[in-house]
């Protein structure tokens, strides 16, 4: 497992980074079509179709109870939960929440096996 990265020049001269050079990940996208068949590949039971129904299937249900509010754990993967912000008002009785909630975000908290420390460890990195 070799993570490929990239430099790149920082021409912001304004700041004590400026001229200097950084990291950056080089980023190699999988669609969900290569991720089934990667993980087809690395298992004897289970075939695409079925590690595509299972997935797909777990997309609906975590959705689902996202919405309801409840927080999900997958496993090592992590735990899903959403947040809400919304603007302030004066008296409770004036709260809309088609006015007043604002955003709705994603949080996702790691798992001990994705966590960046855990990663750190055993992160191998090649120049691209």
């Amino acid at each position: 497992m070799t993570m490929e990265y990239t430099l790149y020049q920082n021409n912001n001269n304004s700041t004590s980074a400026g001229g200097k050079w950084f990291a950056r990940a080089a980023n190699h996208p999988m669609s969900f079509d290569e991720l089934c068949r990667h993980i087809a590949s690395h298992t004897r039971f289970l075939d695409r179709a079925t590690i595509i129904a299972v997935v797909t299937a777990l997309e609906d249900e975590v959705r689902s109870l996202l919405l309801d509010g409840r927080s999900v754990q997958i496993g090592e993967l992590g735990t899903l939960s959403l947040t809400i912000g919304s603007r302030g008002v004066g008296n409770p009785a004036d709260f809309r929440a088609d006015r007043d909630i604002t955003a709705l975000r994603l949080n996702i908290f790691p798992g001990r096996k994705l966590r960046t420390a855990q990663l750190r460890k055993i992160a191998k990195f090649k120049k691209v």
